[in-house]
């Protein structure tokens, strides 16, 4: 790993109140291996959160995914829109998956779940009753 890279601690979403308040808020993107819900961050770079239930496997193997997408995120997270926190939830396809298509999926999908949040944003009726006409 090389140095400035890592994903450091104000880069991960920690607490649980971060976790439900972007898969209850946020918009999603869902690909075979993987589903990515992003929600607006209270800071301009991103944040990151990953979920890998017991459905994936065994300790052993959720571990493994999740170093698996960390490296992803930690590798490309420049690629990756900024101001925004993502939780990417693995689905049970992902223990056979290959690096590269995993990669390709997560930066596709991260970017995909960023521009349905910005698209709702900017369509979104103004608070305050029904629109002018």
């Amino acid at each position: 790993m090389r140095p400035g890279l890592a994903l450091g601690r104000d880069e991960r979403l920690r607490s649980s109140k971060d976790f439900r308040r972007v898969q209850a808020q946020g918009r999603r993107a869902v690909g075979p291996n993987i589903v990515v819900v992003t929600q607006h961050g209270e800071q301009s770079w991103s944040r990151f959160g990953l979920t890998v239930t017991r459905k994936v496997g065994k300790a052993v193997v959720r571990n493994r995914v999740k170093r698996r997408l960390r490296e992803i995120l930690r590798q490309h997270k420049d690629e990756i829109p900024q101001g925004c926190d993502f939780v990417l939830i693995a689905r049970l396809p992902i223990v056979d998956a290959s690096y590269a298509l995993l990669r390709q999926e997560v930066l596709r999908l991260c970017r995909e779940a960023a521009d349905r949040l910005h698209k709702s944003q900017r369509t979104a009726r103004p608070k305050g009753g029904e629109p002018r006409g």
